[in-house]
């Protein structure tokens, strides 16, 4: 029945019969392992039923690094290398430099185009 690594919210509902409250109010308070995919929050369905078969729900925090939902100390949970940021500043600088470039070529062309 719960085969699937991740499940949405109604799909957890329909598996395992809990209350779609109680899921949306401990996802609220962070303590329902998962990650958002737009504004769909998708939960982690084994580390989810471990935290309701252990009997508490450990304290969740975003992983800077993959943006998910992780019990707080785990290794997902610590700071980005100096080396990590780096090469994410440089992506950034690369994408907005080639942005630049194509939007400039485009009126180039699109001023040729008009005369």
């Amino acid at each position: 029945m719960l085969q699937k690594k991740y499940m949405s919210v109604r799909e957890v509902v329909l598996a395992t019969g809990l209350s779609e409250t109680l899921i949306r109010t401990r996802i609220k308070q962070k303590t329902v392992p998962g990650f958002y995919s737009g504004n769909k929050f998708v939960i982690d369905v084994p580390a989810f039923l471990a935290s309701l078969e252990n009997g508490h729900t450990p304290e969740l925090v975003t992983s800077p690094t993959t943006g998910k939902s992780v019990p707080k100390g785990s290794p997902n949970t610590e700071e980005p290398s100096l080396r990590d940021i780096l090469k994410t500043e440089i992506r950034n600088v690369v994408r907005e430099e080639l942005r630049n470039i194509v939007r400039e070529e485009l009126k180039s062309i699109l001023i040729e185009g008009l005369k």
